[in-house]
């Protein structure tokens, strides 16, 4: 039997793996398209893309587990129904709540693993994307600014001037002077100038109908007229530097342990999104094990028959939809109280005790109808 018991846990596990990879791709990919428009405004490159997309993947999985392990739990044991199994078991003499102890003992280990997770590995993959994406918009074409007609110092010895900004990445009347060489100076003009991102600290300036002069050290000048030409820039490294203007995202409470959380609550006047995202992460956890208890005595019954599983797979998948879907609607709503977080603690442990209210319901609709 136990042997038995290995065999269902690890295929509960495999089950669980699968679909939570599936519907954190398939969350991930919601979540870029959203952020494409910001990632173009900023000018990002594909890899800078990539990474920033890889950074929201364990908070993307943290969020959907509980709707996954639900789905999965439902699967293995449908399964285990249909092989026969579970009426082996009965047969030997084994109760059905046996049965729903080996789901509960994995559906506990699964919430603790959650929750842990939730707590200190995803707030620490919450700062860096946080900062990865603010670093990304402070570094946005569009949020470059060149002060009209005041020389600018790219790096010592090189000045940029611009007569005048016209839109996000676009200036007229660009100069440069470039005075690096002590034996020659270089000025740069051009009517024309754009800007774009080659790269995570690297520039391109095009310039369009300009003119270089070169003077040498004995005063000799020479003057060449181009159509259009490419001019490399690099920014400074702003590595660990974040705007002001942005410096307020990594402090959120996505971005906070539950440790951290619970110190600062407990130190009084926090702000209710620390109380609501500690009560999310408990709610997920306890959502994880309270509905394995429920699926598992649902179905694991006295002497399940395998071939009418439709019935109570479907109720199951429906009210595991609607809890979590209650849960967050409560969770996201404003004026969020106390009551609200006490409500949704309520709501997550409610299964097990609705177990004996939806087993009557699933065996009212299995009678069949008799005429009067």
């Amino acid at each position: 039997m136990q042997h038995l018991d290995r065999i269902l846990l690890l295929r509960l596990l495999a089950i669980f793996g699968l679909i939570l990879t599936v519907v954190t791709l398939s969350a991930v990919l919601s979540q870029a398209a959203r952020l494409t428009d910001e990632v173009l405004r900023a000018g990002m490159s594909l890899s800078e893309f990539g990474g920033l997309i890889l950074l929201i993947v364990p908070k993307m999985a943290e969020l959907v587990t509980p709707l996954a392990f639900g789905i999965a739990v439902i699967l293995a044991c449908i399964q285990r129904n249909e092989a026969g199994t579970t009426l082996l078991l009965r047969a030997a003499g084994r109760a059905p709540r046996v049965d729903a102890a080996v789901i509960a003992s994995g559906s506990l280990v699964a919430a603790l693993v959650l929750f842990a997770c939730a707590s200190v590995l995803v707030p620490l993959n919450q700062i860096q994307y946080r900062q990865a994406f603010a670093l990304a918009q402070q570094q946005g074409i569009e949020r470059l600014r060149i002060p009209a007609g005041q020389p600018i110092e790219l790096v010592p010895g090189l000045s940029l001037q611009v007569e005048q900004h016209r839109e996000a990445g676009v200036f007229e009347g660009v100069t440069v002077i470039d005075l690096t060489r002590p034996d020659e100076r270089l000025i740069i003009r051009a009517e024309r100038a754009e800007l774009s991102r080659t790269g995570t600290l690297a520039l391109s300036l095009h310039l369009t109908q300009a003119q270089v002069q070169q003077t040498m050290a004995d005063g000799q000048t020479t003057t060449l007229r181009f159509a259009s030409t490419q001019l490399p820039l690099t920014l400074p490294d702003p590595r660990g530097l974040v705007a002001p203007m942005f410096a307020d995202r990594l402090s959120r409470a996505d971005t906070l342990s539950s440790a951290a959380l619970l110190r600062q609550i407990s130190a009084g006047d926090a702000p209710p999104a620390l109380t609501g995202e500690l009560i999310r992460r408990g709610a997920a956890a306890l959502s994880v094990l309270a509905f394995g208890l429920l699926a598992s005595a649902l179905l694991f019954g006295r002497r399940p028959d395998g071939r009418r599983q439709t019935l109570p797979a479907t109720a199951l998948l429906v009210f595991l939809i609607l809890y979590l879907l209650i849960q967050t609607t409560l969770l996201s709503a404003r004026g969020f109280s106390p009551a609200t977080g006490g409500l949704v603690l309520a709501i997550s442990l409610s299964p097990p005790i609705l177990a004996p209210v939806l087993q009557a319901l699933i065996g009212l609709a299995r009678r069949p109808a008799t005429l009067s």
